[in-house]
């Protein structure tokens, strides 16, 4: 084993250092850091241990801003629900709430959304503008046609079918914000992956509708339908006595996950 001893650093020699040495890193007494190499033969190099600490300190922050990314990382789910747990009717919204579908579309722009195929055919298989329309399905992307009957096609950044919701938020996983938007078991499914919900709660227990949601099953103890706990962050009342385009009365909540 041959050992090379660096006593002063030329910045070239510290780049190829930094690049190639991977394995093993020990402290001895001289606090000479020993950072050993697999190559053709074995090499033994010795550097500075004031190099190397600088060295790996930086490699601990940049890991520690990897994780703080990833903590920051919102999975958001995004809908209304009467009180009555109706959120559809016929593939299409049961009640007349402009304001609602307003902060729908401010909320989710710019941002990839992932949705069920029926959610997908419910807006005419027509990806939402300025989002990253991702479609959970089992069928090919080849098998849906717009409204003006083109065959459609994953296209990047813009349009993507996949298998699970899973595949959904990998292909997004370098984007800090991304929302599911339905329907029913895509909600089911996701609540497990989601760290914030953003719900539309239409004051009317006599919605008529044949799409349910129930996401908490103790709206006290906000205990939702995996045993997780959730908190209220913001609400926003909104009454139809104020602006007459409303049907209901409505609240929109913003809620995220107990640690």
């Amino acid at each position: 084993m041959t050992s090379i001893r660096f006593d002063k650093l030329e910045t070239t020699i510290v780049s190829v250092v930094v690049v190639n040495l991977v394995c093993s890193v020990q402290i001895e007494q001289e606090h000479v850091f020993y950072c050993e190499e697999k190559r053709e033969g074995d090499l033994m190099i010795k550097v500075p241990s004031s190099f190397i600490s600088l060295y790996i300190h930086s490699i601990q922050i940049e890991r520690m801003n990897n994780q703080q990314k990833e903590q920051e990382r919102i999975i958001s789910m995004i809908f209304a629900v009467s009180e009555n747990h109706v959120i559809g009717k016929g593939n299409d919204l049961p009640w007349h709430l402009p304001k609602d579908l307003k902060f729908f579309r401010d909320t989710t722009n710019g941002h990839p959304v992932i949705m069920g195929r029926r959610t997908f055919e419910s807006i005419g298989c027509k990806p939402m503008p300025n989002r990253y329309n991702i479609v959970v399905t089992s069928r090919s992307a080849e098998s849906f046609k717009d409204s003006d009957g083109q065959t459609l096609s994953n296209i990047q950044g813009k349009l993507a079918f996949v298998s699970s919701i899973e595949n959904g938020l990998q292909l997004t996983k370098d984007i800090q914000k991304v929302f599911i938007i339905g329907g029913t078991k895509i909600y089911e499914d996701g609540l497990q992956f989601s760290n914030e919900l953003l719900i539309t709660h239409v004051h009317s227990n006599d919605v008529q509708g044949d799409i349910f949601l129930k996401i908490f099953n103790n709206q006290e103890t906000l205990q939702d339908l995996n045993g997780s706990h959730w908190n209220v962050l913001t609400e926003e009342f909104h009454s139809k006595e104020h602006d007459q385009l409303q049907q209901f009365d409505f609240t929109i909540k913003t809620y995220n996950r107990r640690n």
